[in-house]
């Protein structure tokens, strides 16, 4: 047997091995780093970076190139999820060149996409142009309708971004990778039919909103789903309602957002969402649970962004008026 640096080399069983190891790493880590931004899961992060590193030095020990770069696509989402940019976008970087070195089309599509979604929160304008719409042609080179599917999701929320929330061009996107995601077998569309609501209801195309949130929240139901997305769901659902003056439905799923930020250590998104319930309560007369909700926003306020708390304060003086805290 062959040995280096002192090492026996690794036969081709302990490598098929090791390449199963690495992969349940990943996948195991890349679980945590999702867990992370819930409540009672603060050390779910520093699982994900040790996994990542056992799974990099096993890639390496075994010289393999895939792995490694599947490695760094790992570590790229955890650093964008802890808001380190710089260094998820350097990962990205690492993984896509790894994949145009090794012509590998799939790990350098996943390159592009992590690039981008570290990307959107630097500067959102660019990645359209320069990011999404090569990756598509990336995408569209596997044949691979669960990849492509992908790539027309992440146009259209890069030309969300473009449009600042309005980019009428971002509607076939979704529509695309709709179609590409069902001939792929997925089933968990919600996400993608929550955006499609947005837009619609963002060009006063209320019918098409309101059936396209119908759908997302029947799936969202069908899968039992508390990801993060459940929260732009749910509010998606509660401005379609309010509309068409369906206020009970409405209430309904301002209250479901609510009730899911609180999983989340996101203190930006709790006060939004609480905002949104409060105003929709207040202006339906039901002062009992609104008083509850106002509550929470109080404690949310000092945590959340700047521009977030000079949002609040008009809610809070309203507030306080109603309480006869003038005062306050």
């Amino acid at each position: 047997m062959f040995v280096i640096d002192g090492h026996k080399k690794p036969g081709k069983a302990q490598i098929s091995s090791d390449n199963q190891k690495i992969k349940a790493m990943l996948a195991l880590g890349d679980y945590h780093v999702e867990q992370s931004y819930m409540e009672g899961y603060e050390q779910s992060m520093d699982t994900a970076m040790a996994l990542a590193q056992k799974s990099e030095k096993l890639a390496q020990n075994i010289k393999s190139q895939k792995e490694t770069g599947n490695t760094y696509l790992l570590y790229s989402k955890a650093y964008n999820y802890i808001s380190d940019y710089d260094k998820s976008l350097a990962f990205s970087n690492k993984a896509i060149d790894i994949g145009k070195n090794i012509k590998d089309n799939t790990l350098l599509f996943y390159g592009n996409r992590t690039k981008f979604l570290a990307m959107r929160y630097v500067n959102a304008g660019i990645t359209y142009d320069s990011i999404t719409k090569g990756n598509l042609n990336v995408a569209l080179s596997t044949k691979n309708n669960m990849l492509i599917g992908q790539a027309y999701e992440d146009c259209g929320l890069s030309l969300m971004y473009l449009g600042q929330g309005g980019n009428k061009e971002a509607i076939p996107c979704y529509e695309t990778a709709l179609l590409y995601y069902k001939k792929a077998g997925k089933g968990n569309l919600h996400f993608v039919y929550s955006q499609l609501a947005g837009l619609y209801s963002h060009f006063s195309e209320q019918e098409k909103a309101l059936r396209c949130i119908t759908n997302a929240l029947a799936i969202a139901e069908k899968y039992n789903d508390r990801s993060y997305d459940m929260i732009t769901l749910y509010t998606y659902g509660g401005v379609a309602y309010s509309v068409i003056d369906k206020w009970d439905k409405a209430i309904a799923c301002y209250r479901k957002a609510y009730i899911a930020s609180k999983l989340y250590i996101d203190y930006d998104i709790r006060l939004v969402t609480s905002m949104d319930l409060w105003s929709t309560l207040m202006r339906h007369d039901k002062k009992k649970e609104a008083q509850a909700v106002f509550e929470d926003m109080e404690q949310s306020y000092e945590k959340a962004g700047l521009s977030l708390q000079a949002r609040a304060l008009s809610d809070f003086i309203s507030e306080y008026i109603e309480q006869h805290e003038d005062a306050k």
